[in-house]
């Protein structure tokens, strides 16, 4: 075997070396960008589970919610900030979902559950108060314009009655002033 034949043998095994490399590197970032993505979805999960567990450990936060949800004037001067913030958590972890999407860390089923709770939330009278009042401000202007595009179809969001206990959304908003929660009137 010459010289010529032994540097062509370790060209290829050179060639293949390097492929292999590639193949190697391909795989390794796949797997780095499946981490990631599971990573930013787990703490979008964390904050999504911190901020609904506030609410429901909130009583007060929770009465002064309810007592909003169809007239922003039924908070009292010491409520109002604090409904206002948790109202401003809440939109920006709709509109973390809606970035995540676009990023492809959130899948279409979970975007399309959240921006249906989120547009049906403009519904409710007392967020839409909010929200024209400079909460849409508070947001990106991409997501804002997606929001309010967005048709929510029916049934997204529940509520509760003393009268009713839970119920859609879409079955509260057919009920008299009267037979509204108390907090609400």
């Amino acid at each position: 075997m010459n010289w010529e034949a032994i540097g062509a043998i370790g060209e290829i095994i050179g060639a293949a070396a390097v492929v292999a490399t590639l193949l190697y590197l391909v795989k390794q970032i796949r797997q780095n960008t499946d981490n990631t993505k599971a990573f930013g979805l787990q703490t979008w999960q964390s904050d999504s589970s911190a901020h609904w567990l506030t609410t429901a450990s909130n009583r007060e936060l929770g009465r002064d919610g309810a007592a909003m949800q169809y007239d922003s004037r039924n908070l009292s001067d010491d409520s109002w900030i604090a409904v206002g913030c948790w109202l401003l958590n809440n939109f920006r972890q709709y509109q973390t979902t809606f970035l995540l999407h676009e990023r492809g860390v959130v899948d279409d089923d979970l975007f399309t559950v959240e921006m249906r709770m989120a547009a049906r939330n403009l519904q409710i009278p007392g967020i839409r108060q909010w929200w024209d009042a400079g909460g849409r401000n508070q947001m990106s202007p991409r997501f804002t314009e997606a929001l309010e595009a967005f048709d929510p179809g029916k049934g997204a969001n529940w509520a509760w009655t003393k009268e009713t206990g839970f119920v859609s959304t879409d079955e509260i908003e057919s009920l008299t002033l009267d037979s509204r929660p108390a907090a609400a009137k």
